[in-house]
């Protein structure tokens, strides 16, 4: 039976000096399990597999969706996988062959439009759990198609929508520099920035794949933490439900956070970090340009050229 609040009352009696916090007390109480409040179970820590392809309908997958955890951080992302892993690791054990379950590679796909694709990497860092997702678009010399992709929310977060300052300077800054596409470098770097409210980085850059094309890549970092706390208040709020109205610091306040780019990339304190990550391989690179040929892809282009004028 999990722990209740009357457990949790008697573990706050005891004088702060000498208190630990209770969310460690719970885990060494079941080192080989994990406390779900979810769906009022333990789980054992070895039965990530058995949670990898986890329904929609269950309690687990429910709150999953709630928070939008496909949206901010990856489709594929499971919130008791990633708790039962960063146990093991605390722990002191391997999950070298575990934690790629918190990866995803997604397919080429043309997205809203878009010749799009998607992937997410996993480190555990300090006991915490950083992601990196890199989002790779491909610009059409098309003005219509271009325009689409700029009406969107480059910069997703919680804290961040279509009107939110950061996106506005990306989306004028990439604005102007598809007005002169043809004069775009090897690789140039549009913007980064962080969110005030939540653990999150960006950085935005252009490169030119002579005779293939331009591709737009949008990196992100996230500290998600450290998976011990199961009650989803104690999340991160790099995931959450996204309220109406204003999205800024305003609204949310403004956190202190170590950078989850550097610790992810290893860069040392006071280092630059404007260099862009790497970027494609020749293989993703043959991938992402197929689909930018196909006859779908042509075909929501030519919707592009219809829809445009009346949707700017």
């Amino acid at each position: 039976m999990l722990p209740t609040g009357e457990d949790e009352a008697r573990h706050t009696s005891n004088p702060p000096a000498q208190r630990t916090p209770y969310w460690e007390v719970l885990e060494l109480d079941h080192p080989g399990h994990l406390e779900c409040y979810r769906c009022k179970k333990l789980h054992h820590i070895n039965d990530a597999l058995a949670h990898l392809k986890a329904k929609p309908w269950t309690k687990c997958g429910k709150d999953d969706q709630k928070l939008q955890m496909a949206r901010y951080i990856h489709p594929e992302f499971n919130s008791t996988i990633f708790r039962m892993i960063i146990k093991q690791s605390r722990q002191g054990k391997d999950v070298g062959d575990v934690i790629g379950l918190l990866s995803y590679r997604g397919k080429v796909d043309i997205k809203k439009s878009q010749v799009a694709q998607m992937i997410s990497d996993p480190r555990i860092i300090g006991g915490r759990l950083l992601m990196r997702s890199q989002t790779r678009y491909i610009v059409s010399p098309s003005e219509a198609a271009r325009t689409l992709l700029l009406n969107q929310d480059l910069l997703d977060c919680p804290h961040n929508g279509k009107f939110a300052v950061d996106n506005i300077r990306a989306t004028q800054r990439l604005a102007w520099r598809f007005e002169m596409h043809k004069e775009i470098g090897r690789q140039e770097h549009i913007i980064n920035c962080r969110c005030d409210a939540c653990p999150t980085e960006f950085d935005i850059f252009l490169e030119r794949f002579e005779g293939q094309g331009i591709v737009l890549f949008i990196v992100e970092w996230q500290d998600i933490g450290t998976g011990l706390a199961p009650l989803d208040k104690e999340l991160q709020p790099v995931i959450g439900a996204r309220p109406s109205g204003i999205h800024d610091s305003e609204v949310f306040g403004i956190i202190e956070y170590e950078s989850p780019r550097a610790r992810f990339e290893g860069v040392p304190s006071g280092e630059s970090m404007e260099a862009a990550p790497a970027t494609l391989t020749s293989n993703e690179r043959e991938k992402l340009f197929k689909v930018h040929s196909s006859w779908q892809a042509k075909l929501f282009r030519c919707k592009d050229r219809i829809i445009w004028p009346i949707e700017a």
